[in-house]
C-alpha cells in the first residue's frame, strides 16, 4: 500500500552568484496535489513572495529563476503566504480527507494517506524551516516529514546515484516531458509529480517518509 496522495512542492529563493545560502528567502511557492491512484493533479497552490531581509533581487537570481523585481514587490510576505498555504491544506483535508504524516507517524499503517515530497531535502529542511524561524512561525508537525524523491530515484537508476544529482538531469534520464521553464516553482512541482508517477509505474513504493526532523 502507498500514499493515496502526494503534495509535490518546490520553492524558489533569493540567491546570489556567491554562496550566501543562509540569507535565502523564499520568493516563489509552488505545490500540487497528486492523486497517486489516477496519476492526475487535482489541485495546486502557487504564489510569489516578497522577501523582506534582502528585498532587492540580484541579477543572478532574476536570470536564474525568471522572477523579476516587479513580480515580488506587490506580493505578500512569507508569513501571509504561509497562512494561505495552511488554508489550502485545510481545504484539502476537508474535501479530500487528507491525513498527514509527521515525524512521529511515519508510515501509512499508522493512518495517514498523504505526505509532502520534494527533490532533495533543501525545500522543507532548509528554506521553509529557515523562513518559518525568521518570521517567528512555529512549524506544524505535518511540515516535519516528507519524501525525498531523489532517494527513491536512486532505487531505479543506480548508475546515476549522486547525492547532488540535479533535478533537471533526473528528468532527462527518466525521459520526462517537462512543462514550463527550469527554476519555476510551480513548473518544478508539476514535473516532480510526473517523475513521482514515473517511479511508481516502475515499481517504486511511496509508502513511507524518507526524512523528518
Amino acid at each position: 500500500m502507498s500514499f493515496k496522495y502526494l503534495i509535490c512542492l518546490d520553492f524558489e529563493a533569493t540567491c546570489w552568484s556567491y554562496d550566501w545560502k543562509e540569507n535565502a528567502e523564499i520568493i516563489e511557492f509552488g505545490a500540487i496535489l497528486l492523486n497517486v491512484n489516477s496519476g492526475t493533479i487535482e489541485d495546486r497552490f502557487h504564489h510569489y513572495v516578497r522577501p523582506i531581509r534582502y528585498p532587492q533581487l540580484s541579477e543572478y537570481c532574476i536570470n536564474l529563476t525568471g522572477i523579476t523585481q516587479s513580480m515580488v514587490d506587490c506580493q505578500p510576505t512569507f508569513s501571509t503566504i504561509y497562512s494561505y498555504f495552511i488554508d489550502w491544506l485545510r481545504m484539502l483535508q476537508n474535501t479530500k480527507g487528507l491525513q498527514f504524516t509527521s515525524s512521529a507517524r511515519a508510515r501509512i499503517s499508522d493512518g495517514p494517506n498523504t505526505t509532502f515530497c520534494s527533490w532533495s531535502n533543501w525545500d522543507l529542511s532548509f528554506y521553509f524551516r529557515n523562513d518559518c524561524a525568521r518570521n517567528h512561525i512555529i512549524c506544524q508537525p505535518l511540515f516535519k516529514a516528507w519524501i525525498d524523491v531523489r532517494q527513491l530515484f536512486n532505487q531505479i537508476y543506480m548508475a546515476f546515484i549522486n547525492r547532488n544529482l540535479r533535478f533537471s538531469y533526473a528528468l532527462e534520464i527518466a525521459s520526462i516531458r517537462t512543462v514550463g521553464s527550469p527554476h519555476s516553482a510551480i513548473s518544478d512541482a508539476i514535473n516532480l509529480a510526473k517523475l513521482a508517477m514515473h517511479l511508481i509505474n516502475r515499481g517504486v513504493r511511496f509508502n513511507a517518509i524518507t526524512n523528518y526532523y
